[in-house]
């Protein structure tokens, strides 16, 4: 007999902890999110290179976002400058080929506005993300178009 009978392993009762242990930690330590998130504006010049440290850049190269650009404004994550999808070298063997990055670089804060699939001309124009407008006058349209079936009923009485 080469199959061990089907009712002696059909009442062994299933346990999800057996999978999960193989799968490996569900955690890994020394790694927590917290520790990566941006900190305060850094004010003094120890702060400037304790946050230079954090990011793995000189302290001479560690520039901050500016308090006032409300937009990019990001505690004390460096200001990378604009580093497009088409000014890095399509040639070399970038980790992730995609986006043509390598594993630990640093992202700017805007990496989505210059991304690799963005339709643009020479790589700089930034994508409006801001559809506030159209969006306002296609409700005013809708709004304009009721009122005005509205004003018809109501004319013809």
């Amino acid at each position: 007999m080469l199959a061990p009978p089907l009712r002696a392993i059909s009442y062994r009762s299933f346990h999800a902890s057996r999978l999960l242990s193989m799968r490996g930690p569900l955690t890994f330590d020394g790694w927590y999110p917290r520790d990566h998130k941006p900190g305060e504006y850094p004010t003094t010049d120890e702060q400037r290179r304790a946050a230079a440290m954090k990011y793995g850049l000189r302290p001479e190269d560690y520039k901050p976002m500016s308090k006032d650009d409300v937009v990019r404004y990001a505690g004390d994550y460096p200001d990378l400058g604009i580093i497009t999808y088409d000014h890095k070298d399509p040639y070399e063997a970038w980790t992730d080929r995609q986006n043509r990055r390598n594993w630990g670089e640093m992202v700017p804060i805007d990496m989505m506005r210059y991304r690799g699939d963005r339709l643009t001309f020479t790589g700089l124009e930034a994508e409006d993300f801001t559809t506030y407008v159209p969006c306002f006058y296609c409700a005013l349209a809708n709004f304009l178009f009721c009122f005005s079936r509205v004003l018809v009923v109501y004319s013809e009485h």
